[in-house]
């Protein structure tokens, strides 16, 4: 996936362009959990050229077998040829997902835009059916992967032999 800088924030959910330093935050707290959920892009210096997103979770107290910080995501975008950004790396819970499945860039993009979405409704979003929808599940894109319908670019067509003519069809009209 490569696109404009422009296209990438519309992708992400961001609503302009932004320029060095800036950052786009948004997060929100579950009171039950004790759980802060945040997902946040931000540019880096102008030298740098890359887009860093992260969706991360705090935890006041974590029960057994969980993490008091765990980042859910992180992916890397830099610019290509020309005016085009394309993502490089994408990470799900530290485990590496670049190219994992087919349309893993517009999967990260989704996930992050579906994250925000919840958190601007201030809505503690839940990760795991995010995740499965849109990163690595058998509903999300990495399910969807290997099963993508379709036919072949070129199907061979013969039509059928021996018909009788149509009398009535002229041609020259």
């Amino acid at each position: 996936m490569k696109v404009s800088l422009n296209k990438m924030m519309e992708n992400l959910g961001i609503d302009h362009v932004l320029t060095a330093f800036e950052s786009d935050m948004h997060q929100t707290y579950d009171p039950e959990t004790s759980a802060t959920c945040s997902a946040e892009a931000r540019m880096g210096p102008p030298d740098a050229h890359e887009l860093e997103v992260e969706v991360q979770i705090f935890r006041d107290n974590p029960q057994e077998g969980e993490l008091p910080f765990e980042q859910i995501m992180y992916l890397v975008i830099k610019p290509k040829m020309g005016q085009e950004w394309e993502p490089v790396l994408l990470k799900v819970r530290n485990e590496d997902m670049t190219g994992g499945f087919g349309d893993w860039e517009g999967g990260a993009c989704d996930f992050y835009r579906a994250v925000t979405y919840h958190l601007k409704m201030d809505e503690f979003p839940d990760i795991e059916d995010l995740i499965d929808e849109h990163l690595d599940g058998e509903k999300g894109h990495a399910g969807r992967a290997g099963r993508r319908g379709g036919g072949r670019k070129n199907p061979k067509f013969k039509p059928p032999q021996n018909q009788p003519k149509n009398p009535n069809f002229k041609t020259g009209m």
